[in-house]
C-alpha cells in the first residue's frame, strides 16, 4: 500500500482537499475529483488516503436518515443504477465496488477491527488505488440520490 508521509493526516489542507474530491464526484466532475484524490495521495500518503476515505464514509453516513443510531445491525446492499434493483449478495459486484460497500457498511456499523481488516487486506497500490476510487464513486452516488430525494421532497410540500 502506500506509504505515509511526515504531515498529519488531519491536517486541514486534507480535509480541504477531500472535501473537494468528495464534493466535485457528486458534481461529476471526476477530472476535478481525481486530482484532488490523488493530490491527498501525493501529499499524504496513504494515512492521508485513508482519512479522506473515513470523512466520505462519515458524510454519507451522517446524511441519510435512519442509517445508524437505531441499534439495528446494518445490513450491506447495492442497487443497480439502471433498474434500481437491490441486490444482498456482494458477490455479484466487481471486487472494488464490493470492498467499497464492505468498508463503508463497516464504517457505518462503527467495526473498527473491520474496517482495519479491509484496508490491511488490499495486496498492492494499484488494487488500493482501485478501491479507493470505487469508495470516492460510491460515496458520491449516494449523496447524489439523497439530494434528488430531497429535492423531491420540497416538490411534493
Amino acid at each position: 500500500m502506500t506509504e505515509t508521509t511526515k504531515q498529519s493526516p488531519h491536517d486541514p489542507r486534507l480535509l480541504k482537499l477531500a472535501a473537494a474530491a468528495l464534493w466535485a464526484a457528486v458534481a461529476e466532475d471526476w477530472t476535478r475529483a481525481n486530482k484532488a484524490a490523488q493530490m491527498i495521495g501525493d501529499e499524504f500518503g496513504g494515512d492521508g488516503v485513508v482519512t479522506a476515505m473515513i470523512g466520505w464514509a462519515d458524510t454519507v453516513i451522517a446524511q441519510t436518515p435512519g442509517l445508524v443510531g437505531d441499534g439495528r445491525p446494518v445490513r450491506l446492499a447495492f442497487q443497480q443504477l439502471e433498474t434500481g434493483h437491490i441486490d444482498y449478495d456482494a458477490e455479484r459486484v466487481p471486487d472494488g465496488v464490493r470492498w467499497a460497500g464492505r468498508l463503508l457498511t463497516a464504517r457505518a456499523a462503527d467495526d473498527e477491527d473491520a474496517f482495519a481488516a479491509l484496508i490491511d487486506s488490499v495486496p498492492d497500490d494499484v488494487t488500493f488505488s482501485r478501491n479507493v476510487g470505487c469508495v470516492l464513486q460510491m460515496a458520491a452516488l449516494n449523496l447524489r440520490a439523497l439530494q434528488t430525494a430531497t429535492a423531491g421532497e420540497g416538490e411534493s410540500q
